[in-house]
C-alpha cells in the first residue's frame, strides 16, 4: 500500500504542482525526482534507510500517473465554468501541495504569487562558463554565453 500507491500518488502530486508552475513534462519529471529524493533522505531517513524501490517507483509511476491521469483529469475539471464540491474536492486530492498553498497565501493574505524557475538561456550575459587567461572552457553542450538555472519569487499583498 505504501510503496505502490502512497509513493506514486505522491510522485503524482510532486509533477502537478510542478505542472501546474508551468514546467516541461521532463522538468515537471525531474522536479518530481528531486523532491522524492529530497524526502527520501530527509524525513524518511530518519526512521529507514532509503530504498532504491522508493526512489525509483515514486517518481517513476508517479510522473506516468501526474501526466495521464490527474493533468488530464485536472484540465477537464478547470475547463468548467462551475465547479461543484467533487470537482472542487478532485482538485485538492490531484495537487495537495497547491491546496496548501492556495490556504497558507489566503491565511497571511497574499493576493498573488508564483514561483519560477528559468532554465538557461543562449545570449544571457549574466555569467560565462569557466575561462581561464588561456581560453574559455564551457560544458558539454553548452553554446556562446549561457547562465545557469535560476530562481523567481513574486508576492504580492
Amino acid at each position: 500500500m505504501v510503496n505502490y500507491v502512497l509513493h506514486p500518488y505522491w510522485g503524482a502530486s510532486y509533477y502537478v504542482r510542478a505542472r501546474e508552475r508551468g514546467l516541461t513534462k521532463s522538468d515537471s519529471f525531474l522536479f518530481s525526482a528531486l523532491l522524492s529524493t529530497v524526502f527520501e533522505f530527509g524525513a524518511e531517513a530518519l526512521v529507514e534507510q532509503p530504498s532504491y524501490q522508493d526512489l525509483l517507483v515514486t517518481p517513476i509511476v508517479g510522473s506516468l500517473v501526474g501526466e495521464y491521469w490527474f493533468w488530464p483529469l485536472r484540465e477537464g475539471i478547470l475547463a468548467k465554468d462551475e465547479l461543484g464540491t467533487t470537482d472542487k474536492v478532485l482538485l485538492v486530492l490531484t495537487d495537495p501541495l497547491g491546496a496548501i498553498n492556495d490556504g497558507v497565501d489566503r491565511l497571511l493574505g497574499i493576493h498573488g504569487s508564483s514561483f519560477a524557475l528559468t532554465p538557461p538561456r543562449p545570449d544571457d550575459t549574466w555569467s560565462r562558463r569557466f575561462s581561464t587567461s588561456a581560453g574559455a572552457h564551457q560544458l558539454p553542450g553548452a553554446t556562446g554565453r549561457q547562465r545557469g538555472w535560476g530562481v523567481q519569487l513574486r508576492v504580492q499583498w
